[in-house]
């Protein structure tokens, strides 16, 4: 794939003739950043970007914050994108699209130490490993229960907390590092969290799994929106966001070196994702990790956003390959010069002029090699701005969108009932897990068949 392209849009050569501008695959290994205001054709300029990666096979995780990425699914009849896309969407916190458990890497021995700090901000605690007890604390319960073959869900930590299987944290006596009036105070607040109504859709649904959710039908190219335009609270978009980041590095990490581009991040609005120091989210660890690593992983990395006063400076010079539209502010444009010239050769006044001089749907690309001014494509999408959660449940309905297969569904909720069953060993909650292994042992049967 190395001479693989993206087709960006065109321009008019000196003699008036219409060129293609293209990017090669390769390009993106090394990042790119897109930048412009409402109604420079951003949103189209991105979803042709991933409908040419969809032809080319390259599998796309896309971070939709402001449920626009959604209108690629909105392909027309008998097209070739629709016809090889595998579109999934994933919801965490709510159900129009896929639930998610965003748990589910809670069990990964890889992140223990990112994910539990995540959840001691959540939890209103000290989230630094070197300085947290409860951080140390909660990191040993899940080492502990990984070593013992044990399973391991925020459940089974809250219990843990409660009720510790052990008597040391690192050499000293539990009871005086930790006692048990903070560990009980601990195990409250886990509990208020556990407890609320709305909690019940964060841990219920599919596992954050990128070898699954990059694995389609031959012939098809998976492309997975995690989707967090319905999450009105800032923490709780932030919070979801940074545990599917973790994952993605997690992921990143056990993928072979590679020179091309095998499979793409892209996130659509940078809000509060990577903001600039001295602001540390959960999220911008993770992401600054793949900007500086994931080149040697076949793993292209998209930063968009509206606003580039949003983006850490440090974040934003890691992307070698520049898209820029119409800014709204000076001071937007200035900040987008500085970017550019900090990671190219290019001139500060020769970005400045060429910036301010874009109109609607034309952007500047920026590559070490040279610079072009050209007009975008038409997507083949249907581009009709952020649709709702309805319109999205209407995809899987249609039969548009992708979701999890029955034995996996059937998978996900025998450990729903196991753990309601540990929490509550009740009949009820007994019967409920036999009935769901007998509808596994039934499906397993069907397709022996």
């Amino acid at each position: 794939m190395n001479n693989a392209t993206i087709l960006l849009g065109s321009r008019r050569d000196k003699d008036g003739i219409e060129q293609p501008v293209s990017l090669k695959t390769s390009a993106l290994t090394t990042h790119a950043a897109i930048f412009g205001a409402t109604g420079s054709g951003k949103t189209g300029l991105i979803i042709g970007m991933i409908e040419d990666m969809v032809r080319l096979g390259v599998p796309v995780a896309a971070i939709d914050i402001k449920g626009d990425l959604a209108n690629l699914a909105l392909q027309p009849s008998g097209s070739d994108v629709r016809d090889k896309m595998a579109i999934r969407f994933l919801t965490p916190g709510a159900d129009h699209g896929e639930a998610v458990n965003i748990f589910s890497g809670i069990a990964n021995p890889d992140r223990i130490t990112s994910t539990v700090s995540t959840l001691c901000k959540m939890l209103g605690v000290e989230s630094d490993p070197l300085r947290s007890k409860p951080h140390s604390f909660i990191s040993t319960i899940i080492q502990w229960r990984l070593r013992a073959n044990k399973p391991v869900t925020i459940i089974d930590i809250m219990q843990d907390i409660a009720d510790p299987p052990f008597e040391y944290l690192g050499v000293l006596p539990l009871e005086d590092v930790f006692p048990a009036a903070s560990r009980g105070k601990l195990a409250a607040k886990l509990n208020n969290i556990v407890a609320a109504p709305s909690f019940q859709s964060w841990r219920e649904g599919i596992d954050i799994n990128i070898d699954k959710l990059f694995s389609a039908k031959p012939g098809k190219t998976p492309v997975v929106i995690f989707s967090v335009a319905h999450l009105v609270d800032d923490a709780e978009r932030i919070f979801a966001i940074s545990m599917f980041l973790e994952e993605m590095v997690s992921w990143m990490r056990k993928q072979p070196g590679v020179n091309d581009l095998k499979s793409c991040l892209l996130l659509d609005e940078m809000y509060g994702v990577m903001p600039p120091h001295p602001a540390n989210p959960p999220t911008k660890k993770p992401l600054l990790t793949m900007l500086k690593q994931a080149r040697a992983h076949g793993l292209g990395v998209v930063i968009c956003s509206q606003n580039p006063m949003d983006v850490d400076y440090k974040g934003m010079s890691n992307a070698q390959t520049w898209l820029v539209g119409r800014l709204q502010t000076e001071r937007d444009r200035d900040r987008v010069v500085a970017g550019i010239c900090s990671a190219t050769t290019q001139e500060e006044r020769t970005m400045g002029s060429s910036i301010s001089r874009l109109q609607p749907r034309q952007f500047l690309v920026v590559r070490p090699t040279g610079t072009a001014i050209f007009n975008t494509k038409d997507c083949q999408a249907s581009l009709q701005g952020p649709m709702s959660p309805n319109e999205i449940r209407e995809l899987f309905q249609t039969g548009i969108a992708e979701e999890l297969g029955t034995m996996d569904k059937l998978a996900l909720l025998l450990d729903n009932c196991r753990a309601a069953f540990e929490a509550n060993q009740t009949d009820a909650n007994w019967k409920a897990l036999e009935e769901v292994q007998v509808a596994i042992d039934a499906e397993a049967g069907r397709r022996g068949h």
